[in-house]
């Protein structure tokens, strides 16, 4: 799991693809400009920073950033295309709790939408998440409101491939029945959901939608722009 920094405030998750990449919502890192034609700037790389690992083993770092690629049919207004891609200025280390997100696509069909959730967890350094994911969903997209108000009921299959907060003492998701399988190393995990119902322990506010996207063409996107191949980002069965 990760974190982006503005400044050194956090303000966005991040999800790790590779050594020098994550992935982030597409206006952590842009701002509104109204004069602008576009109606929004992207952030100099130079003002943010990654925060990596967890507290509790201090392994706690912080990364600087080189460069932003904003997905090119972004649209600050609607959030359509909410994606962006954050280089770091130096290769992380993998270790038991930093580690790289992969997009199962083993058993997905090529329309597939995919949504992924960031919870916060108020409290702790180790990332103010509990939760950082990618979900592939069979159903039709869901809304916001959707997925926090009662849950959206999706296909049998619906998979998530997420990171584990290995340090805290809440459950990181309430998965209503969903199943959850550890790796190996503790830090990654298998979820299967019959229903998307997850919500932050404590009733504490969902961070929000992270993304929403086609997932033949954003795995494309993200392997051309890192020069990461397909098969390294995604799960092939």
């Amino acid at each position: 799991m990760g974190n982006i920094l503005h400044s050194g405030n956090i303000i966005c998750s991040a999800i790790i693809i590779g050594k020098s990449w994550l992935l982030v919502q597409g206006f952590c890192v842009t701002s509104a400009v109204p004069i602008v034609p576009s109606g929004y700037t992207i952030t100099p790389a130079n003002k943010l920073t990654i925060t990596l690992g967890t507290a509790h083993d201090n392994t706690v770092e912080q990364l600087p950033v080189s460069r932003i690629v904003l997905h090119p049919d972004f649209n600050y207004s609607s959030r359509v295309n909410n994606l962006a891609l954050v280089k770091l200025s130096t290769p992380l280390t993998y270790n038991s709790t930093v580690g790289p997100v992969k997009i199962d696509t083993r058993t997905l069909a090529p329309q597939t939408s995919i949504i992924g959730l960031a919870y916060p967890q108020p409290g702790t350094y180790e990332g103010m998440l509990i939760f950082n994911a990618v979900q592939a969903v069979t159903a039709p997209a869901a809304t916001y409101t959707d997925l926090i108000k009662g849950g959206t009921p999706l296909d049998s299959n619906a998979v998530v491939v997420a990171e584990k907060d290995t340090g805290g003492s809440r459950k990181a998701f309430d998965t209503n029945g969903g199943i959850f399988t550890e790796a190996s190393n503790g830090s990654h995990a298998l979820l299967s959901l019959p229903l998307a119902i997850m919500r932050n322990e404590g009733d504490k506010d969902a961070q929000g939608i992270y993304l929403q996207y086609r997932l033949a063409p954003a795995v494309a996107w993200m392997a051309a722009a890192t020069g990461i191949s397909v098969n390294a980002l995604s799960l092939k069965g």
